[in-house]
């Protein structure tokens, strides 16, 4: 905990909710009053919300957006008889307007005043003696980062799947072996429209380069699903997304089972799998999944996303990552499109560009497992040592 306490912190709102809520969580403060402006009440609201599951309280304050002398007298007045150092406030986000209304009143209270800088993940104190600290890494759960943005996360499917994928390295490491065969016969699947639906039973098999894969999944009751993949061979039941397994969910898996070395290790808060992102709102839309994670995890600072491809890559799946990560992340958020396969030259030229999304394909992606939390944006890893940028 940041050795500084206080009372009350007076928190500029802006569009993104993030800076403001790890500026909440870096010091130990009992009561957060958060200013915002008629466009900025729903960040505001979200926060509130957010704030009083960790058991903070959280109040809003309406000011104007462009009338600094007025936001600075509704700070005064917050501010007007507390002890120097009581209370402290946050102008990381709101107007030129406001910040200059606060920063005003900062000085006449003698008043702590900071703001998040989030590129270099620093604490910038202002005022008499300004200086610079590290940030804190305050971001425990991916959950977190969804509700920030207004939407709830259900993890009831990827739960499951991921105390499955631990039980199941050695099929997962039968699928990367015969990778490429797979990679033929999830078209053929897919043109048939098996992954479609869930549980729709089907037969299919495909010699890919001598290697013989062969599925079958029956229907109710029991939805017993058969699995060949050269030697090995796996039989469960019930297992109603076999198709969809086989057309890409087992590369989601593998590559969930990899980065569980770094869950393991400390250097993950948190990592999730196939989780869903909801509306909040109630009534008939509130089931409704505007999205779904592949995998998502956090250091502490940032979200990262990871959209994993077992077959093509296309520019609908770069932007799809790109949305995600500015929805969900803003500046603190990242994305990496992993790949089983090179991307063909267009696309490369593409993922270079990128201002907050890597690509990391092939051996590189068993190879170093850091490589999902140290890749830069505008990079493609193609083998363990091997980035281009």
């Amino acid at each position: 905990m940041n050795p500084h306490q206080f009372d009350t912190i007076i928190h500029l709102v802006g569009e993104q909710p993030l800076p403001i809520y790890i500026g909440m969580l870096q010091f130990s403060c009992p009561r957060h009053i958060l200013a915002v402006t008629d466009r900025t009440r729903p960040v505001g609201a979200a926060l509130k919300q957010v704030a009083a599951k960790r058991g903070l309280e959280a109040d809003l304050l309406d000011v104007p957006a462009y009338d600094g002398r007025a936001a600075g007298d509704a700070f005064d007045a917050l501010l007007n008889g507390r002890g120097p150092g009581s209370a402290a406030l946050n102008l990381t986000g709101g107007t030129k307007p406001m910040f200059s209304g606060g920063y005003q009143a900062g000085l006449k209270a003698c008043a702590p005043m900071y703001y998040v800088e989030t590129t270099r993940r620093e604490l910038h104190w202002l005022g008499e003696a300004p200086r610079k600290e590290p940030l804190r890494p305050t971001m425990d759960s991916v959950k977190t980062f969804v509700e920030l943005a207004g939407c709830r996360l259900n993890t009831d499917v990827g739960e499951h799947w991921a105390g499955w994928t631990e039980q199941n390295g050695s099929l997962l490491a039968a699928c990367w072996k015969h990778r490429e065969a797979l990679g033929r016969w999830q078209g053929e699947l897919a043109r048939r429209g098996y992954s479609q639906y869930l549980g729709v039973p089907f037969q299919s098999q495909w010699n890919g380069r001598g290697v013989l894969l062969a599925a079958e999944l029956k229907g109710p009751p029991d939805y017993a699903g058969a699995l060949k993949i050269g030697d090995f061979e796996k039989r469960e039941s019930p297992w109603m997304d076999l198709a969809g397994f086989l057309t890409g969910g087992w590369f989601e898996r593998h590559t969930y089972r990899h980065l569980l070395l770094l869950r393991r290790s400390g250097r993950l808060r948190d990592m999730i799998l196939n989780a869903a992102v909801e509306t909040a709102t109630s009534g008939p839309e509130s089931q409704k999944a505007i999205q779904e994670f592949d995998i998502a995890f956090t250091d502490g600072f940032c979200l990262t996303i990871v959209e994993c491809k077992a077959g093509a890559v296309n520019q609908d799946h770069v932007q799809k990552l790109e949305n995600l990560v500015q929805r969900f992340g803003g500046h603190f958020g990242r994305g990496i499109l992993a790949s089983v396969f090179k991307f063909q030259k267009p696309m490369e030229r593409r993922i270079l560009s990128l201002s907050r999304i890597a690509a990391i394909t092939e051996s590189a992606l068993m190879g170093n497992p850091d490589a999902f939390l140290t890749a830069d944006a505008g990079t493609l890893l193609s083998s363990p040592s091997q980035t281009h940028s």
